[in-house]
């Protein structure tokens, strides 16, 4: 095979040997001395004078076991199926498998399409077989999830196990498959039949699922405000799971779950908050506040009112205090009488 080791068709011990490239001998198959035709495990296998081995680029070890009349499978790990014939009854007859017939044949070659050849000796024949394919599909093949979702799958028309792998994470055997899906991305499942008995490895089916972020959906309170120019508000974020950031005309920087802002000046400014994408979570809406910031009051002389000034005050003093006096003398009083 591809890694140097040389199989043996031990044809009176009924068994099928392995030879490494350090020369350690092993029974594959069979059980020495033991003939018959079951199938099965390592050495609970049997063969009747097997007469030739041929090996294809997966490792898969073919037999011509010539006193049963059939052709054998042992796959790399020593499991052992029939894949062509029926042991015992012999033949000429072409056909799929079991149906097939063949008068001990002693001869195996195979090629690099998996076509197997059968050197049919009391028939004076050279055979050829051909695996039997396998088309595999799965279902559902494009569905969309949510991370935490979970989604079953389906895999048809393979006539072996199948096997699941894939990015989702998908593993083991089975007809059917559940995956939950942990990350955010566009993940896949994959399934495949093995080669097995008359079988050729299948193709491999493909389930491509876009998973998506988990959503945040963002509020800011207040929404909406009014201030007088000098004052300053606090904004509350939530409904985010991830880093909160803030922007708008009011000059909001920064991250937090709460911002105070100073609005030096009369209009009308917006203060905005988003949650970032990170981890499992995409990127929130954008929540708005809308503040309507009033002009401060004027000082004193004029500006519409505020507080008196106190050089005012005096002022009006001090000209009330002249006009009294005034008023006196023309009154004449203060005067002293007239005697």
């Amino acid at each position: 095979d591809g890694a140097g080791n040389v199989y043996v068709a031990d044809t009176l011990n009924h068994a099928i040997r392995k030879i490494t490239p350090a020369g350690a001998v092993t029974t594959l198959a069979g059980s020495a001395g033991t003939s018959g035709s079951a199938d099965g495990p390592g050495s609970a296998a049997r063969f009747n004078r097997p007469s030739d081995v041929a090996v294809d680029g997966a490792g898969h070890v073919y037999v011509a076991d010539s006193e049963n009349h059939t052709i054998r499978k042992i796959t790399p790990v020593g499991v052992v199926t029939t894949l062509a014939g029926t042991a015992g009854l012999y033949g000429s007859v072409d056909g799929t498998g079991a149906a097939a017939r063949f008068v001990s044949p002693n001869g195996m070659a195979v090629d690099g399409a998996g076509n197997v050849y059968v050197a049919d000796t009391h028939n004076h024949t050279i055979r050829r077989g051909q695996l039997l394919p396998q088309m595999v599909t799965v279902s559902p093949a494009n569905p969309g999830a949510m991370i935490g979702d979970t989604l079953t799958f389906t895999a048809s028309g393979g006539n072996t196990s199948y096997i699941w792998s894939g990015t989702a994470g998908a593993t083991g055997s089975g007809a059917t498959k559940s995956v939950t899906f942990l990350i955010p991305g566009n993940l896949t499942v994959t399934v495949f039949a093995p080669a097995g008995g008359a079988y050729a490895q299948s193709n491999t089916a493909t389930a491509t699922i876009d998973v998506a972020s988990l959503p945040q959906t963002v509020g800011v309170f207040p929404s909406t405000g009014t201030v007088t120019a000098g004052q300053s508000a606090v904004f509350t974020a939530s409904g985010g799971s991830t880093t909160y950031t803030w922007g708008g005309t009011a000059g909001a920087t920064g991250s937090g779950a709460t911002k105070s802002i100073s609005f030096p000046s009369a209009g009308t400014f917006t203060v905005t908050v988003f949650a970032e994408a990170s981890g499992n979570y995409a990127q929130s809406n954008t929540a708005t506040s809308t503040v309507t910031v009033r002009p401060a009051s004027g000082g004193g002389g004029g500006g519409g009112g505020g507080a008196v000034s106190p050089v005012f005050l005096l002022a009006l003093l001090g000209l009330g205090a002249a006009r009294f006096i005034e008023s006196r003398r023309s009154s004449g009083a203060g005067r002293p009488p007239i005697g």
